[in-house]
């Protein structure tokens, strides 16, 4: 029996990218943005260095995106603490080739992406804070050896206020791997997250959660999710979940089913 895929009513190659019948030309502006409220359309960003965000308001709109850096798109929070910027309806196509390149294709605080699809990179994201993730296709992760981490979403800890909903990521790798989406803790602890309604594949785990005895995680929400086993018997290689503990302040988990059966997965214990 041929592998279930994800369902129509979820984000995938046909609803998300560029719409239909738009004209994409080559993008010739700068690299770095830092005119406040710039809005991208209609281009075809392609080789070369990343995508800079050094304002707030950014938007690029109905683009692909595919530079020979490390990533598509990188928010400098470093420098400029409030830049932001919201990509919609765009393309952000890695190269497919497993080399160091093409590592992540969006990462920093406070971007979003909506009807997104992203393909060829080793992580989708990097949830860094203030991120919001919605009705986006995230699929065909590559990686450069036998062993390595790759994740739908990252996050390495110290974050806060990430939504993640109505998407479908699908990760369909035989290598190591973490999770479809990964909350670390490397770097401290994560609050206010929900992951809701989604459709998820795949990884070591679905979700690696950072929910573990004397780290301060709080507010985690996983709820309504469509969890698949087109790859793996247990949805990821080891199952659902990793490191998820009841009781903690603002912790739910609720209204998670199999995407096939609809039968209701109850919360992991541990």
């Amino acid at each position: 029996m041929a592998a279930p895929a994800a369902p129509t009513t979820f984000p995938n190659a046909g609803n998300t990218g560029v719409p239909a019948g738009v004209t994409l030309t080559d993008y010739t502006g700068p690299r770095e943005i830092t005119k406040a409220n710039t809005v991208i359309q209609n281009v075809r960003i392609k080789g070369g260095s990343r995508i800079i965000i050094s304002a707030p308001g950014v938007v690029i709109r109905n683009s692909v995106i595919s530079t020979d850096d490390t990533f598509g798109v990188s928010v400098n929070n470093d420098d400029v603490s409030n830049a932001s910027v919201v990509v919609e309806d765009s393309e952000f196509v890695g190269s497919y080739d497993p080399k160091p390149a093409d590592e992540m294709a969006i990462r920093g605080r406070g971007w979003t992406i909506r009807r997104v699809e992203i393909r060829g990179f080793r992580d989708g994201g990097g949830i860094d804070g203030n991120n919001v993730i919605e009705d986006s296709y995230i699929h065909d992760f590559v990686v450069s050896s036998a062993c390595e981490h790759a994740d739908g979403l990252q996050g390495l800890g110290n974050t806060s206020n990430i939504t993640i909903r109505h998407n479908t990521i699908d990760m369909a790798l035989d290598h190591c791997m973490a999770g479809v989406i990964q909350l670390g803790t490397e770097f401290g602890s994560n609050h206010n997250v929900a992951v809701d309604d989604n459709w998820l594949a795949g990884g070591s785990w679905i979700f690696y959660s950072s929910l573990l005895p004397g780290v301060s995680s709080d507010n985690i929400k996983f709820t309504n999710n469509h969890l698949s086993k087109k790859y793996f018997p247990n949805y990821g290689v080891y199952g659902v979940c990793h490191n998820w503990i009841a009781g903690i302040a603002g912790v739910q988990w609720s209204g998670n089913v199999d995407a096939d059966s609809g039968k209701v997965i109850q919360a992991p214990v541990t």
